[in-house]
């Protein structure tokens, strides 16, 4: 009775595990997201008006 009592709670808990590692790669996808985004943002106003590409126009990207 105890062994199954303890590998359900080790299945439970590597089940646990593997859901926060999935959570984690999904925030981890959003980032690169949003970063290449505002990369994307900031070459395209560079094109419409050379020399705006500066730390300013990715940190005004940013805040949108």
């Amino acid at each position: 009775m105890w062994f199954e009592s303890y590998l359900l709670r080790s299945i439970v808990f590597l089940f646990s595990l593997s859901v926060q590692a999935q959570e984690s790669v999904l925030v981890q996808i959003k980032n690169l997201n949003i970063e290449y985004n505002l990369a994307r943002k900031a070459v395209f106003d560079a094109g419409e008006n050379p020399g705006a590409l500066s730390y300013s126009s990715c940190r005004h990207a940013s805040d949108q």
